[in-house]
Formats: C-alpha cells, sequence, structure tokens
C-alpha cells in the first residue's frame, strides 16, 4: 500500500501493452474512482472532499480545479480527466486535481492499477504550500464470478502536522467501495505490517507536480 502514495513518479517508465482505451472498456473504473469521475463531472464534491477542504479552511465553491493526468514520465495539464486518459498507454492511471484560493492549497490524487483492480486516493492540504492536513485511502481489490477486480475493503488513515513540523496520524479506519465503515477484514501479516507506515510529503515541492497547476 504505502508502494502507491504519494509518489506517483514510480509509475514511470513502467511499460505495458494494454492501451487506456482497452483497460476503460475491461474494467469500467468501477467502485471509489467512478464515483470521483463522476463527482467532477457534474462539479459536484464529494462528501470526503467537501469534509477535507472544510478542514483545510478552504472554500470548494470559489475555487476551480485544475486537473492533470500522468500518462509516462510526465505530467500533461488537461481540461478534462475523462479526455486527457487519451493520453494513457500504460496498466497505471493517475490523475490529480488541483484547487487553489489565496494561501490555501487542496490536492486530490488518484491512482489506479488496472491489473490489479487497486485504487489509491491522497488528499493534501497546504497553506503557503507547506502541508498541514493530509489522509489516504486505498482499496484493495476483490474478485468477482468472472475473475474481474473489483474494489474489496479500504483503509482510511489522516494525518495533521505537529508543532514539531512531524506528521501525525490522528484517524483510521476501514471502509467499504462506498466509504462506509466496516469491520477489520483478514489480513496476513505482510498486509498488516504495510498498513503502519507515514508519508513523506511536508511542502507542495514533494509532489513534483507541474507548477502551472497553482495558476
Amino acid at each position: 500500500m504505502k508502494n502507491w502514495f504519494p509518489v506517483l513518479a514510480l509509475f514511470v517508465g513502467l511499460g505495458c501493452s494494454i492501451s487506456f482505451a482497452q483497460a476503460e472498456q475491461e474494467h469500467q473504473f468501477s467502485g471509489p474512482f467512478d464515483l470521483y469521475m463522476k463527482a467532477e463531472q457534474q462539479r459536484s464534491p464529494d462528501s470526503v472532499l467537501r469534509r477535507f477542504a472544510a478542514d483545510c479552511g478552504l472554500d470548494l465553491q470559489a475555487a476551480l480545479p485544475h486537473y492533470a493526468v500522468l500518462p509516462g514520465k510526465n505530467w500533461v495539464i488537461v481540461k478534462d480527466l475523462e479526455k486527457g486518459f487519451e493520453f494513457q498507454e500504460t496498466d497505471f492511471i493517475s490523475t490529480t486535481a488541483v484547487r487553489k484560493l489565496g494561501d490555501l492549497v487542496v490536492v486530490e490524487t488518484w491512482s489506479l492499477e488496472l491489473d490489479t483492480g487497486s485504487q489509491s486516493r491522497s488528499l493534501y492540504c497546504f497553506k503557503n504550500l507547506k502541508t498541514t492536513l493530509l489522509e489516504s485511502t486505498d482499496w484493495m481489490p476483490s474478485y468477482d464470478k468472472d475473475g474481474i477486480p473489483t474494489p474489496g475493503w479500504g483503509y482510511e488513515q489522516r494525518w495533521r502536522l505537529s508543532p514539531a513540523r512531524k506528521l501525525v496520524r490522528y484517524y483510521a479506519n476501514f471502509i467499504d467501495a462506498a466509504g462506509q465503515s466496516i469491520a477489520e477484514p483478514k489480513m496476513d501479516a505482510e498486509t498488516t505490517k504495510d498498513l503502519q507506515w507515514t508519508p513523506g510529503v511536508y511542502a507542495w515541492n514533494d509532489l513534483t507536480l507541474p507548477l502551472a497547476l497553482l495558476r
């Protein structure tokens, strides 16, 4: 899990024979990411983003989103996320949406592995381009009767910056694809260990996103 978050540059240089169009037909981006895409298309942020932006102090109604996708080595700024996927040529899909108002910035990134069905969502709050709040949710896939991966359970974690300038986790919870709390699922020892980690994003520059997204 921690390997997905949020160093999206890990996807750089990874090749694959499947195109985005083929992957979309096969997987249809079911689950959390599909709900996210519908919300963005309707310009109606979901409850998670609304809560996070409120905690950050940013007014979503006054801050328009700027989008980018990561089709290969470099981020590509796009006006529409769905059309931006035309650039994609691998099993790894990465998107970002940046909302800025004054000295506050809220960044939302998604990372998907189409071959496994894994999905990861990260939210960052920056003030003067320094991290104040951060949260991440990783969904582990399950499989339907035809062997197609579908979102299974997710693990949500939230951190805030302490006076000592360290990110401290203050919330963790298991959820389903719709974001509802569930009982802790059965996991092997390695998965349980992987859940215990701390992100290394302390400033905007740690994300290596295009500065043009801050316009």
